[in-house]
């Protein structure tokens, strides 16, 4: 049975736990919460339950693998929902988080590039067999954007840093994005943006061509 005390000068009620047998106040800030025990809280206090849990999590490796990828499936739409909200409210802590891991590892893209372009090279393979009108495509656009990175000019002649579109400068090398999406080798439809802006022009595209095609 668990010792619950009244103090009579202060008022406060203490139990004891179980399990350390250390006194603490009966407040959620020491004791879980537990709606079948008589004063609504766990015997045992929120230390000794932690470290109760963590030992069973390392103890139960395939157990906890499984329920994540099982909450994961389940969740996916909340998940990426939520990690999109935080991306979009948490730029700057984004952006110095990417800087010091790339500081930290600097091999990991050059592993990265030879993987891909492994990869690469292997879907390539596959779409010249599947689908050679496809494959010839990718070789057209491919060829355009090596003429565009070297022709189409930067907002700032002297620095390559400047967005088009945000005006901000970035760390990482400006990509060039084509506005209508019809790879022409002309520079006005072309743009020197950086990769978040790249990104939002793509989906600006994608929306636009689905809902054209709905039409």
């Amino acid at each position: 049975m668990t010792e619950i005390k009244k103090e009579r000068k202060s008022n406060i009620i203490t139990k004891k736990c179980t399990k350390c047998e250390k006194e603490f106040p009966v407040t959620s800030e020491f004791f879980p919460r537990n709606k079948n025990t008589k004063d609504g809280f766990q015997n045992w206090c929120k230390d000794c339950k932690n470290e109760d849990n963590k030992e069973w999590r390392e103890t139960n490796p395939e157990y906890m693998k499984k329920y994540f990828k099982e909450w994961y499936e389940n969740n996916r739409e909340y998940k990426n929902e939520a990690n999109k909200e935080w991306r979009e409210n948490n730029p700057e802590h984004i952006k110095q988080y990417m800087k010091e891991w790339n500081k930290n590892n600097p091999d990991y893209m050059e592993q990265w590039n030879k993987n891909n372009l492994e990869y690469k090279k292997e879907y390539y393979r596959k779409l010249k067999k599947e689908n050679p009108k496809r494959y010839l495509e990718h070789l057209r656009i491919n060829k355009i954007h090596k003429w565009a990175y070297k022709n189409v000019p930067y907002i700032e002649p002297e620095d390559h840093s400047i967005c088009t579109i945000c005006n901000e400068r970035s760390d990482k090398t400006l990509d060039c994005a084509n506005v209508d999406h019809k790879y022409i080798k002309d520079s006005q439809y072309w743009v020197r943006v950086c990769q978040s802006c790249h990104r939002m022009f793509d989906k600006i595209n994608q929306t636009h061509k689905k809902n054209t095609d709905r039409r």
